[in-house]
């Protein structure tokens, strides 16, 4: 019986939905018994051949953790998603191959089969299930000169459900190596076994008073960015910088201001595990130039768009990975300025189809859009993520018409990906707030602000527009700005969440303008969160008014201390913001925030910086950031150090909730009586950024396990308590 499916598609996350019969008992790929090593080559000619122990080992990352034995234990480790893999590690140990690398010829790259048969389940690498044939292998130089792979995982696909329940579970692991100098195949009989802390732990009761975050001895570490751009492939350019008369827009009402002015904010990109690996892949927007979907190949990026129908050539602004319809994978959605409508491309088993007038999403209309950044939450708690996109679009600057700063509403189990305009019905339009006419939208949110459990709506918009919509449960908001106490600003640009002050609820900071002596051009502002729906203005306490132009921020703990770090770019083609430096705020144990950004590495400088993406893309427990510019190169600055300090990575899988976690609230506290450490999932950046959809927490220094970690998921309302969660972990949570 031929049970081998072929090939899917480009990427795991198509092949998760190749459902084939497999193999039972008595047929291929599923006997049982002793290890089997068929005939191979050892690099003098001999004839030994090589054990499975010698080549094939459990890879987690690029480090071995045990060879693999017959009888020997198959650990489960995350991949993105909620998809799980195996990691397995070939080694270049018991058979030929030539000294470098780089002199392997085409005919001798090793090739390897791989499978597992499990369940009545044959899973193979890329996430088939069935075998994939003569899967290249690219060896690298390991320690005492062993070849090394890094690892090749086997993708558990999503039909097998909870992972958990496959704990203790026996299977069949077969694995062909094919080199120059013969073959080496082995069968072994494995154990499967999930991770501690991934999907388990018991009840437990809550924290106490906030604390110490359980540093035991070693010491404030220093980490340092450094700029990978060039060395992990990610140079582009976001577009040319338009002189009239080539702008996108024209301004009929003032034709000897700058005519580009509006083109100049814009430079999208998003972070999302497009092809489930593990890996966070990258996608970003070019004005009139094919965009970019940048694969994470464990560290190194490869542009795949053109390949999936995602290198479109449009007008592009901003950008988010939103799955639309709750079946597992990542659709994109993009913003327009100068074209007549926004996109939205459906995921199709790995390729991508636009849809947005057919599911209502394309806001089209027959005037130009300018469209800004586009948010994604579930304000009426149905399941499915609705949108809210942003527009700058001011009536005396450019012309009349209408808008398209627009809430979307999923329509859920009825049209599932499917939307319809609720602007108007839920009280949320943003053309007329104060006096000037058209929207001026920078970055919108859903953030539940006020812990009642619904998704809020904050908007940060131009000339002192921003406004706080509270939710009120029936699929309506009010505007409780005034009441509030925010919205202070002048020109509110960016955007981003986080407990600051380590009370437990999520405060708020707006990057703007700064000007010494100006009082319209005050600076940014950071909004304490006081509870019962007000909040404080803390940005002097905080020191962070001084943002020169600010454009996209992150809240993140960049050297994994356990308190929250503030990054902002900006800059603006005036003589006063051409060479605006990049700033990072760091907590060094309260309030005021010291700035140390030229001190770390981070010597991004100019006048064009516009999104900051918060990502740890190498894996190593530390986070990244990438930094775009309009009308130049994105920069990816490594962090290197944050990771000497210990942290803990939690990603939600809903269930009754959207599928991509957006709005679980996650707590964690190192000891059982330390520090009460606060993440929205969704919630880190907004102005043309999407930031990686996990909850990462600096944990310091310690030895014992995290005490507890609560999961609140936003449909169901259900509470999951975590204990004794491993450190440098990354758990995963099912919502039950």
């Amino acid at each position: 019986m031929d049970w081998r499916c072929g090939w899917c598609g480009a990427f795991v996350v198509t092949a998760l939905a190749c459902q084939v019969p497999v193999a039972t008992d008595g047929e291929a790929g599923s006997s049982s018994g002793a290890a089997t090593t068929t005939a191979g080559s050892s690099e003098d000619g001999g004839a030994d051949v090589p054990q499975a122990t010698m080549w094939l080992a459990l890879g987690q990352g690029e480090t071995v953790v045990s060879p693999l034995v017959d009888g020997g234990e198959l650990m489960l480790v995350l991949g993105g998603q909620g998809a799980w893999m195996f990691p397995i590690d070939v080694r270049g140990e018991g058979f030929a191959l030539p000294r470098d690398p780089a002199d392997l010829q085409a005919e001798d790259v090793p090739r390897l089969d791989l499978w597992l048969d499990m369940d009545g389940f044959a899973i193979s690498s890329d996430g088939h299930l069935a075998q994939i044939d003569d899967l290249p292998l690219v060896f690298t130089v390991g320690t005492d000169g062993v070849y090394e792979t890094g690892y090749v995982p086997l993708i558990v696909p999503e039909v097998l459900s909870d992972m958990r329940e496959l704990d203790g579970r026996a299977g069949r692991l077969h694995a062909a190596l094919a080199t120059a100098d013969g073959a080496l195949t082995v069968d072994l009989d494995v154990v499967v076994r999930a991770p501690v802390g991934d999907g388990g732990g018991g009840s437990g009761g809550s924290g106490g008073t906030n604390g110490e975050i359980g540093e035991t001895a070693g010491g404030p570490v220093d980490p340092q960015f450094v700029d990978v751009t060039a060395e992990v492939g990610l140079t582009y350019t976001q577009g040319p910088k338009n002189l009239a008369p080539n702008c996108k827009l024209g301004y009929a009402n003032n034709p000897t201001g700058d005519l580009c002015q509006t083109e100049r904010m814009i430079a999208g990109a998003a972070v999302g595990d497009v092809d489930a690996d593990g890996d966070d892949d990258l996608y970003v927007t070019r004005l009139d130039a094919p965009n970019h979907l940048f694969i994470n190949e464990g560290g190194t990026f490869v542009d795949r768009a053109a390949e999936v129908g995602l290198a479109v050539t449009l007008p592009s602004s901003g950008v988010v990975w939103i799955d639309i319809d709750r079946d597992g994978d990542l659709d994109l959605y993009l913003t327009t300025l100068g074209d007549t409508r926004y996109y939205l491309y459906v995921n199709h088993g790995g390729q991508f189809s636009e849809e947005a007038l057919g599911r209502g999403a394309a806001i089209e209309s027959m005037y130009l859009h300018a469209g800004m950044t586009p948010a994604i939450g579930d304000y009426d708690l149905d399941g499915y993520l609705d949108l809210f996109t942003g527009e700058w679009r001011l009536q005396t600057v450019i012309w009349e018409g209408p808008y398209h700063a627009r809430l979307l509403r999923n329509r859920g189990v009825d049209a599932p990906g499917s939307f319809e305009d609720t602007t108007d019905s839920a009280g949320v339009p943003m053309y007329e707030v104060g006096n000037m006419l058209g929207p001026l939208v920078f970055s919108p949110a859903f953030v539940d602000l006020d812990d009642d459990g619904w998704p809020d709506l904050p908007v940060v918009a131009d000339f002192a527009t921003s406004r706080l919509f509270w939710n009120t449960g029936d699929g309506t908001f009010i505007d409780g700005t005034a009441a509030a106490k925010v919205g202070a600003e002048d020109n509110g640009m960016g955007s981003t969440f986080g407990d600051f002050d380590g009370d437990g609820r999520l405060d708020w900071f707006v990057s703007s303008i700064y000007v010494e002596g100006n009082d319209k051009d005050d600076g940014n502002r950071l909004y304490r969160n006081l509870g019962g729906r007000e909040f404080a203005d803390a940005t002097d306490e905080a020191g962070v008014r001084d943002g020169g132009w600010g454009w996209g921020a992150a809240a993140f703990d960049y050297d994994n201390d356990g308190d929250l770090d503030l990054v902002q770019t900006g800059g603006w083609d005036t003589p006063a913001f051409t060479d605006q430096r990049l700033r990072l705020w760091r907590d060094a144990g309260g309030f005021p925030l010291v700035e140390v950004g030229s001190q770390v590495g981070l010597d991004d400088v100019g006048d064009a910086g516009r999104a900051v993406v918060v990502w740890d893309y190498d894996g190593d427990g530390d986070l990244d950031l990438l930094v775009t510019h309009n009308a130049g190169m994105a920069r990816l600055f490594r962090n290197d150090g944050g990771d000497q300090h210990d942290w803990l990575r939690v990603r939600a899988v809903g269930k009754a909730s959207n599928r991509q976690g957006i709005g679980a609230k996650v707590q964690v506290r190192a000891a059982m009586n330390g520090a009460l450490q606060v993440r929205e999932i969704g919630a880190s950046t907004h102005f043309m950024g999407q930031s990686e959809a996990v909850a990462h927490f600096g944990l310091g220094h310690g030895e014992a396990p995290v005490a507890e970690v609560r999961v609140e998921w936003p449909v169901s309302g259900v509470v999951q308590i975590f204990n004794d969660v491993p450190r440098r972990s990354l758990l995963t949570a099912y919502e039950p």
